[in-house]
């Protein structure tokens, strides 16, 4: 049988396991973007100065990466695209004007890769 004592200090390790990984996942909220979605961003995209993606196309992409994880955690949309420029230093977004006078939301200076 185990000592009250091992069984306390468990339970203290594991209250600090826990404090420590809910500091982690603060921090990496407030830097942005995690290395896990900095790495998937690179798998699906990359630079490509004459190309452009849709802000929905790559909203909608991280959303069904992220769907895959049940642990995630999604960025507001708006924080999401602001931070591709902290992956991808070349990209920029524009509002460009279509054919029929809209405004699209766009990313420019990236494109889908063909296979992730």
């Amino acid at each position: 049988m185990a000592q009250p004592g091992v069984i306390a200090e468990i339970r203290d390790l594991k209250r600090t396991l826990e404090q420590t990984l809910a500091r982690v996942n603060a921090l990496e909220s407030s830097i942005g973007l995690s290395q896990t979605r900095v790495n998937s961003l690179r798998a699906h995209y990359q630079e490509d100065s004459a190309c452009y993606v849709t802000h929905i196309a790559l909203w909608r992409a991280y959303g069904e990466a992220a769907g895959r994880d049940e642990h995630a955690q999604l960025q507001s949309s708006k924080d999401f695209i602001t931070n591709v420029s902290t992956t991808f230093s070349n990209a920029i977004a524009p509002v460009v004007q279509t054919s029929t006078k809209e405004q699209a939301y766009i990313i420019r200076g990236i494109r889908s890769c063909a296979i992730p």
